[in-house]
């Protein structure tokens, strides 16, 4: 399966469950993240966590190439966005209700 494959199946997860993720972060300790990308469990004007509000978007569209090894999740324990590296996810798993 590619990158982009393995992607894709991820974030469809994500889009209906709230995800137990485990990954090994850029310095090398491994994390788990209980996650998602429920309409219902997002925001809809989320503040990161540094509680900066998020700035509007630009007038000048941008186009910016999507980086297929990159996921952007909420994470639901912090509150917050959060990323992980595809090829760094030792696992991913439907958080039991």
């Amino acid at each position: 399966m590619t990158i982009a494959e393995t992607r894709g199946s991820y974030l469809n997860m994500l889009r209906e469950h709230v995800c137990v993720i485990v990954f090994t972060k850029k310095n090398g300790e491994e994390r788990t993240m209980h996650c998602t990308l429920r309409k219902d469990l997002v925001p809809e004007n989320p503040t990161f966590a540094n509680q900066a509000a998020v700035v509007p978007p630009s007038p000048v569209k941008s186009i910016r190439k999507i980086n297929e090894n990159i996921i952007s999740v909420w994470d639901t324990e912090l509150s917050g966005w959060r990323s992980a590296c595809v090829d760094s996810i030792k696992s991913i798993t439907v958080k039991p209700a």
